[in-house]
This record gives structure tokens, sequence and C-alpha cells, in this order.
């Protein structure tokens, strides 16, 4: 027998008569799930009053931590058993039937299901503004952050390298540390304070005056320093990119291997070049319009990836340092998310939309 487990958030409650949305979240990857929640809770803000339910599987010890982060969310249900959809059944004598909070709460006649195909990264620019995360119990942990960091001004630096329990093995990512040496040094040189999020394990990095590392740090206190953060600095691609779009924390991905990814068009993507059979780079657009360097490379037999320059990765910094010039401390937090759309109407399909700028 399958058992369901719901979990109500101690939120306000939200008027049952109100558009009901349901949405399954079945990403398993930090990125990827941030960005299916974070797709979710902006299609319900466009509805007054809507209502926000979630199925997820509790494959991940990070999942639960990042669906508090939405307040737009109503109600919760985790099983490693799946759900099947007979549960959305509603006719009579119907085989499946959930258990009374299920059937009480409207989870079972949505008025618009979620599916994992719709909930798209690549469609996040379609929302202006997406919606914004909250940091729960808040003033427990920015007084971490303030005891770990102070109140200065600060930037979130994370990259991608071999040590983390859920990467696949050999993954075209990963970095060495000593490749991002310089790249705190020079925003240190710029008088921004550098805090470095990721994982336990992660290799040292060398001490230094406006260096914080807060790598093996619980992940809310993480959040946290993200959703403070002046901009966000990835020197390759990996999932905490996705909790800075929830703050609309504007972010440079470099080395990135795909076009998409922020939500805030102040971003930055940097591309990794792609060279040819003879070695030479394959500049000013993604080759055949490739949103995806690693689709390319399965298909282009002899072409290969090579990586961003101290250079480029310095001009990238230099233009976020300029366009958030007017955050002198930390990042102002509203009270409130955006505010209401007007919409309050639903179209499919909805357009794929890059707003931020795509460098090479």
């Amino acid at each position: 027998m399958i058992q369901y487990v719901s979990k109500e958030f101690p939120r306000s409650p939200k008027d049952l008569s109100g558009f009901r949305i349901f949405a399954a979240l079945q990403h398993r990857t930090l990125g990827d799930f941030t960005d299916q929640l974070l797709f979710a809770a902006s299609v319900s803000e466009m509805f007054q009053g809507a209502r926000l339910d979630v199925y997820f599987r509790p494959d991940r010890p990070f999942k639960a931590e990042i669906l508090s982060l939405a307040p737009q969310v109503s109600s919760i249900w985790p099983t490693l058993h799946g759900m099947p959809i007979d549960l959305f059944d509603i006719a009579g004598r119907r085989p499946i039937a959930g258990p009374d909070e299920w059937i009480k709460s409207g989870c079972d006649s949505p008025d618009l299901l979620l599916t994992p195909s719709m909930c798209k990264r690549e469609k996040l620019g379609y929302f202006n503004p997406v919606a914004r995360f909250r940091i729960p119990e808040r003033d427990r942990w920015e007084s971490e952050l303030e005891k770990a960091a102070g109140s200065r001004c600060f930037c979130v630096l994370h990259y991608r390298e071999e040590g983390y329990t859920y990467s696949l093995a050999g993954q075209i990512r990963n970095i060495e540390a000593s490749d991002v040496e310089p790249v705190v040094d020079l925003l240190l040189a710029r008088g921004v304070q550098v805090i470095r999020v990721g994982h336990p394990g992660m290799t040292p990095l060398r001490e230094r005056e406006g260096y914080v590392d807060l790598s093996a740090a619980p992940l809310m206190l993480q959040a946290c320093a993200i959703s403070r953060a002046r901009f966000f600095m990835e020197i390759s691609p990996s999932g905490p990119y996705a909790i800075a779009n929830g703050f609309g924390v504007p972010m440079a991905r470099c080395n990135a291997l795909i076009t998409a990814g922020p939500a805030t068009p102040e971003s930055i993507v940097l591309m990794r070049p792609v060279l040819d059979p003879a070695g030479k780079a394959v500049t000013g657009s993604v080759p055949e319009n490739y949103s995806n360097l690693e689709d390319f490379l399965v298909k282009h037999a002899g072409h290969t990836i090579g990586r961003n320059s101290i250079d480029q990765i310095e001009a990238a910094a230099d233009e976020l340092i300029d366009v958030t010039k007017y955050i002198t401390g930390w990042r102002p937090q509203p009270d409130a998310g955006p505010p209401p759309s007007s919409r309050q109407q639903f179209t499919w399909p909805i357009p794929e939309l890059l707003r931020h700028r795509v460098a090479f």
C-alpha cells in the first residue's frame, strides 16, 4: 500500500476556491530541482490567491530545505514510492483515493497540473520578474552570517569540483581549486569580499583577508549568504546558481555549457570555447545554434571544449561589479514578494526567453 505524507507549511491559508496548481517536481539535482520549483512558484504568482501543492521524491537531503524557501508553496507530498496518475481521478468508483487531506485540500482536482517537462529553466525568462524565495528563520541565519562574514558587501563564489556525493564520475564541469585562486584575488583587489559556498570536502583555498569559506556550513546558511550577496560568481556551472535566481541576485556563469540559467537581465553567461578538430576556436556563437555544448560534442566527433581565460572571467567580474555598484552592504531583502500579477491567466506554450547576456 502506498502511503502519502502531506506537510502543511505554517503559512497563511489560501482560499481553496482560488486557482489550484499541482506541480510534479521530479528532478534530482540541486539546480534542476530548484529551477523547477522556481518555475512553479512563478506560475502561482500569476494568480492572486493561488494554491500551489508540490509532489517530490525525498531522495536528496536538500530537497525539503529548498522547498522551504518558497512561500508560494501550500503543501508538499513527498514519497519514495511514486505517485500514480490515478490520484487525479475524480470520477465515481475511482480505483485509488488519496488520504482525506489530499481530497480536502483539492490536490485531486487542480486547475493546472505542471509536469516536469513544463518546468524548464529556459522558460524562466517569460516571468518578469520570477517569483522570490524567502529564508525561513531569517533572523537566525542572518545572525550566523554576520558572525561568519561581518556586515560588509560581498559576492558569493561557487564552482564544481570532484568529491560531491551526487556528482557523476568524470564530470566535464569539474574544475581545479588552483584555477579559482586568481579569481578570489582579483575580486578582493576590487574591494569585494568573497564568500565561497559548496559542499563539505571541497579543497581548501588559501586563507586571506576578505575571504570566507562556508562550503561546509548548513545549506540554509549558504542560501542566506546567496540572498544577501551583491552578485553570484560561478567559475564552473553547478546547482547553487539556481538559489541566486530565487532571490533576484545577478550572476556570472563562467565556463558555461548551456546558454540558459540566469533569471535576471544583469546576468552574464560566459560559454566555454568550442575547438574544431584542428584546435581552432569556433567563436561568435554556439556552433549550429546548439544551446548545450555537451550535446554538440556527442554529434560532432573531433571537436573539444576549452576553458574561459582568466581575462574573460575578470571582464565578467568587472561587468557585474559595475552593474551592482548601488549595493554598498548586504543586498536589501524586501518584506514581500513581487507585486501580484495582473495576468490572472496562463497560456501554453510559453516561449523560451533569455533575458541575460550570453558571451563567447
